[in-house]
């Protein structure tokens, strides 16, 4: 548990080279938060569908993160965490948000069943 949360890395659970299309539906099914710098799940048609049909609550991080060192990765994830973590608490499942370099999040897309 981080923070209060708990964060499971997807690949301690799937495996390193689960294609998304795979592990999304099972996200779905535990009613988990997908947390990700990927924004190609975001972009490729196949895992936007699979991320409504799950209804899965998404945020997306800047992706200037993955350029940082791991260090600098996990500062930046620390210092604004509190405004992800508030913003995602108040959203409907289904809300997918991307995150600003300067750690704010922004409603992509609501979607409700």
């Amino acid at each position: 548990m981080i923070m209060g949360v708990e964060a499971v890395p997807l690949r301690r659970e799937f495996g390193e080279d689960t294609p998304d299309l795979e592990w999304l539906p099972e996200i779905a099914q535990r009613g988990w938060v997908v947390v990700t710098a990927d924004h190609g799940i975001y972009k490729r048609q196949p895992e936007r569908e699979a991320l409504g049909k799950g209804n899965i609550t998404a945020v997306f991080l800047p992706k200037g993160l993955l350029r940082m060192q791991a260090w600098d990765q996990v500062v930046w994830v620390l210092r604004h965490w509190r405004a992800i973590d508030e913003t995602v608490s108040r959203a409907e499942r289904g809300t997918i948000f991307r995150v600003t370099q300067g750690g704010k999040p922004e409603t992509y897309e609501v979607r409700t069943r």
